[in-house]
């Protein structure tokens, strides 16, 4: 399957997706803070690491995602296919 996911662009977001074999697109529109935790398996995985940076091997978070207002926390598990997120 192909899926596409835009999170809100006000205030406090919780996506939390599960997934087989898919393409994910998920969209965190500008000025909004992103947590995004991803629990793979033989999946490729694209993430705007200028916008939300690796704090660690599944952790990609933006700087200022404590204290944000307009924030989306994302959470993926997915087996087979291709994550983005933008």
């Amino acid at each position: 399957s192909n899926s596409s996911v835009v999170m809100p662009s006000r205030g406090v977001s919780l996506l939390d997706l599960e997934a087989g074999a898919a393409a994910i697109n998920i969209s965190i529109p500008q000025g909004v803070a992103g947590r995004i935790r991803i629990k793979e398996g033989l999946t490729s995985l694209n993430v705007d690491t200028s916008r939300f940076p690796q704090a660690d091997s599944r952790l990609y978070q933006s700087p200022d995602f404590d204290t944000a207002a307009d924030r989306a926390e994302v959470s993926v598990e997915a087996g087979l296919g291709s994550i983005t997120v933008k």
